[in-house]
């Protein structure tokens, strides 16, 4: 399946430069998003293929952020810090910056086994 994203405005990921055109969202493993001159014919598209007319819309990549901090698993039960946090600087402080003076490899490789389950 292809999905044509129609009269998109788009932040362009090369140039940095708001666009205006057309996009091609290809799915899969190799999938990809590149821009098109022009839409193909109703009759050339393929049965499973989707129109879609972003006329007055920005079209954006995924803001999703699937990261982990893996050896947080090792935090579980850990005793609270010496003063309670009020703000970031103090998590990365009395929390994090912590716990990682603290971690070995072997801490490292059971917290990556932990957090695979």
């Amino acid at each position: 399946m292809s999905l044509y994203l129609k009269n998109a405005k788009y932040l362009d990921w090369q140039t940095f430069e708001i666009s205006v055109g057309h996009l091609l969202v290809e799915e899969g493993v190799d999938g990809s998003v590149t821009s098109v001159p022009q839409i193909p014919a109703q009759s050339e598209l393929k049965t499973d293929d989707r129109v879609i007319d972003c006329h007055d819309r920005l079209v954006t990549k995924s803001f999703g952020c699937g990261h982990h901090h893996i050896y947080s698993t090792l935090a579980r039960g850990m005793p609270a810090p010496k003063k309670i946090p009020t703000n970031f600087q103090e998590i990365l402080t009395y929390v994090w910056w912590t716990v990682d003076k603290c971690l070995d490899l072997e801490m490292v490789e059971a917290s990556a086994l932990a957090s695979a389950l």
